[in-house]
């Protein structure tokens, strides 16, 4: 490739989607990843596309507008990226959580969205491996799921075939900057110039951002365990309610629980201030002690256990958009990255182009 017109740091499923969308408006696009593609959060990230995992009105218009985006995203990038209408459950396992399932409802029906409170027979019949002793779930028919690894690869193989490029092993150590403005980057095998720059680095944007931002992005670790495949055992993407509080306030174990379309099953989930610390602890075991709360899953055998540290800031909501001249931003967006990178890559491609 010739001088691009915008490099992206960082090929995560945010930078990737942005890569995408800005080569389709006609720019020439470099994606620099200091790992493998698919070995940092977004490779073990869940595929929810879920506004019951959302709290505020900014988070769920991102969620909202990349459902409605994601049928044209898979057409435009001729892939099978597991895209499945399946609906979601938020379950109270006692009637001490009743009230979380009442108010999400209210929030959701306030901005015109369907959410329905079900018990009794007719939850099992929705959903039947959701435990006995569940008293109520709150049902959102309208969310998705997507496989997170195929739509990673789908992105960059998209990319890759309509001109752009992906180099990985390639640590951005800094940003050159001249006249005022950012006019490229410094890698370990040289400088880069370009136009723009787009900085998709999750936990690690800090490193590159303006001092005065280096703060608002940090790690939070979020743990699965990820069972091998087997024919369809559960029908909906389901969380707790505890999951919501694991989210947004201090609690660390929550419980979100998923199939794909290849019939594997992940288990979440933590989130944790644990550093830059990515590996798996025993924290699972209590992961699974809280399933057992939600759902009776029989024979399910599990493989292995993931982590990855996602980029989370203090209220909340990522940060997407300028950062001064030549320079852009698409990060802190947690666990919600699949959830939002539709919405986030068109929105960003905009602004830039």
């Amino acid at each position: 490739m010739a001088r691009p017109d915008t490099i992206v740091v960082g090929g995560g499923v945010v930078g990737l989607a942005v890569a995408y969308e800005l080569r389709q408006a006609g720019q020439a696009v470099l994606v620099l990843e200091q790992g493998h593609l698919g070995r940092g959060s977004s490779g073990v990230g869940g595929g929810f596309v879920s506004l019951l995992s959302q709290q505020s009105p900014a988070m769920l218009g991102l969620v909202r507008e990349s459902s409605k985006r994601y049928a044209s995203v898979a057409e435009r990038l001729g892939a099978d990226i597991g895209l499945r209408s399946c609906g979601s459950l938020l379950l109270a396992p006692s009637e001490a959580e009743l009230t979380i399932l009442h108010t999400a409802g209210g929030e959701l029906s306030a901005l015109g969205l369907s959410a329905t409170v079900i018990t009794g027979d007719s939850l099992r019949e929705l959903e039947p491996c959701v435990a006995p002793t569940v008293v109520a779930a709150l049902e959102v028919d309208s969310d998705l799921q997507i496989d997170p690894v195929r739509l990673l690869h789908a992105y960059r193989d998209a990319l890759v075939r309509e001109g752009g490029e992906v180099r990985e092993g390639r640590l951005v150590a800094g940003l050159q900057r001249h006249g005022g403005r950012v006019t490229g980057v410094r890698t370990q095998y040289g400088d880069i110039d370009a136009d723009q720059v787009v900085l998709a680095t999750g936990c690690w944007t800090p490193v590159l951002m303006p001092p005065t931002h280096a703060a608002f992005v940090r790690p939070r670790r979020g743990q699965l365990l990820v069972a091998r495949p087997r024919r369809r055992c559960v029908q909906h993407l389901l969380l707790g309610a505890d999951y919501l509080g694991a989210k947004f306030t201090n609690t660390t174990i929550g419980f979100s629980l998923e199939q794909t379309v290849d019939g594997v099953v992940r288990l979440g989930g933590t989130r944790e201030w644990s550093g830059f610390d990515p590996r798996p602890t025993a924290l699972l075991c209590s992961v699974q002690k809280n399933a057992a709360r939600h759902v009776v899953l029989g024979d399910l055998e599990w493989s292995h256990a993931v982590a990855g540290l996602r980029p989370a800031t203090a209220d909340g909501l990522p940060l997407i958009g300028s950062l001064g001249k030549g320079l852009w931003i698409a990060t802190g967006h947690e666990g919600s990255g699949f959830a939002t990178a539709p919405a986030t890559a068109a929105r960003l491609a905009a602004a830039i182009t």
